[in-house]
């Protein structure tokens, strides 16, 4: 990671312009701020999504017992047995049973995971809720190690899943997911804000925590887990109110904190934030739709080439 880091700032300080996976609607200040630094050309070509995934008319927030224009994506990916993937069968018998919005999916991607032990804390606070909210963990990380004890008791709840893989993009498009906790990577943040996806952060490294403070403060479309810091990042947190938040770390903390966060998401501030997600959609796709601003920025760029 380092040397990722550190190579790449003298390659920018030499290339000719930037290409960034954004939109100006809504990271224009931000767009603005590298503009004024770099003195050279920039161009917000949008997330680096599928156009099917991106001009699709469903979103997760829809009824019924799958959006129609989910198994038209299956069909125009070639992915048809989607449809009959264990995380799809889940998500279907939880919207049968619970409804639309209903089930978190958990995903941390292929390179990071939370500790085993704080992962265990946020599967008690699931299994305890008196009204159950489904989840969908996402195990793909090689370096995430669940317990077998831990699995078996997700498994006996009959509340949750954990598969080593999930098809993202359907899930985000499912209408029974309603909430989702990440890691806060690029990708995934596009997927999710590209279908209206409100989210619970839980960041790592890298430009994680920058992705979550953006969700939370500047678009309100996701709440931030903050007791689970770890290493330097276990100190006060700037943020919860004026006097910021103390990072205390323990069991009860932790547990206290998330069992308040899921209560939340269904509740008003939940509402708000889901309002706001819908809302950020719409940017992008306005910004991906033929004739946008994406489409404007590919042909400076042409220019530029030519």
């Amino acid at each position: 990671m380092y040397w990722a880091i550190a190579g790449a700032y003298p390659l920018v300080k030499t290339c000719d312009g930037l290409l960034l996976p954004s939109v100006l609607t809504l990271d224009g200040d931000g767009t603005d701020g590298v503009k004024e630094w770099f003195s050279r050309p920039i161009f917000s070509l949008g997330p680096q999504l599928p156009a099917s995934y991106l001009h699709t008319q469903g979103s997760a927030g829809s009824s019924g017992s799958r959006a129609e224009v989910t198994v038209a994506y299956f069909k125009q990916q070639g992915e048809a047995d989607n449809k009959n993937d264990p995380s799809i069968v889940f998500l279907d018998e939880a919207l049968a049973k619970y409804g639309a919005n209903s089930t978190l999916y958990i995903t941390f991607g292929s390179m990071t995971a939370p500790s085993p032990e704080y992962l265990g804390y946020l599967f008690d606070v699931l299994l305890d809720l008196e009204e159950p909210m489904p989840f969908l963990f996402a195990a793909a990380s090689p370096s995430l190690q669940l317990s077998e004890s831990v699995r078996e008791k997700v498994v006996a709840s009959g509340r949750g899943l954990i598969v080593p893989w999930a098809p993202q993009q359907t899930v985000f498009q499912h209408p029974a997911t309603g909430w989702v906790i990440s890691h806060c990577g690029a990708g995934g943040t596009a997927e999710a804000l590209a279908q209206g996806m409100p989210l619970i952060t839980w960041p790592a490294l890298a430009d994680q925590p920058q992705n979550a403070r953006w969700m939370v403060e500047v678009l309100d479309t996701a709440f931030e887990l903050l007791q689970v810091r770890t290493g330097l990042g276990q100190t006060k947190a700037f943020r919860g109110g004026p006097n910021g938040t103390e990072i205390i770390g323990t069991e009860e903390a932790i547990k206290a904190e998330m069992k308040d966060v899921l209560t939340r998401a269904r509740g008003e501030d939940g509402k708000r934030k889901r309002t706001n997600a819908g809302r950020v959609k719409q940017l992008i796709h306005e910004a991906e739709a033929p004739g946008g601003q994406v489409d404007q920025h590919f042909e400076l760029l042409n220019r530029e080439i030519l």
